[in-house]
């Protein structure tokens, strides 16, 4: 990402240093000699529209940034909603899903954060049914048989956090 902004930046400068460099030349001969023209304010006039272009193309860069940032993390916690042992949890597996559950709070507060590329009601709802999945887990972590005869309630819950995640990238490029 720096690099193309460097690369963007770099190009914007050499364009208006060539500019000036053509104004300066073609003020200096005379007319049968001068194949370009370019006089200041022609000069300037071009000179304005690179540096307008390359602000257009910073502003568009940045928003579609953070929107590939918000897709990006929204996979990473769908992938993570899609471990096997989130679905049919065991006693065994408990320090390694207390993990995973804190991994997807924290990517989904990230998420929350980033208020202008997605909605809080959605992320709030996606937290909530994650909320409820936590503590389903947290009450019944101990009863194996519990958790072995509750995987649907499980599979639910979690199927509605990827549901309302696939809402929110669709709804961030429309």
């Amino acid at each position: 990402m720096r690099k193309k902004k460097n690369l963007t930046s770099i190009i914007s400068a050499i364009a208006i240093i060539a500019i000036v460099i053509i104004m300066c030349i073609s003020s200096r001969m005379q007319w049968p000699y001068s194949y370009i023209r370019l006089t200041f304010f022609d000069g300037m006039t071009l000179i304005f529209a690179v540096i307008f272009t390359y602000f257009l193309h910073q502003k568009g860069t940045e928003k579609r940034q953070r929107k590939e940032y918000c897709e990006r993390l929204i996979i990473k916690i769908q992938e993570q909603l899609e471990a096997e042992y989130l679905k049919r949890p065991t006693v065994e597996k408990n320090g390694i899903i207390l993990l995973t559950i804190r991994s997807i709070q924290k990517k989904l507060k990230l998420l929350a954060a980033l208020k202008n590329e997605v909605d809080e009601k959605d992320i709030g709802y996606a937290q909530d049914r994650f909320n409820e999945y936590e503590e389903f887990y947290g009450e019944h972590c101990q009863d194996q048989n519990y958790l072995i005869s509750s995987e649907s309630t499980c599979i639910r819950m979690l199927t509605l956090v990827s549901d309302k995640l696939e809402e929110i990238v669709n709804k961030l490029y429309e």
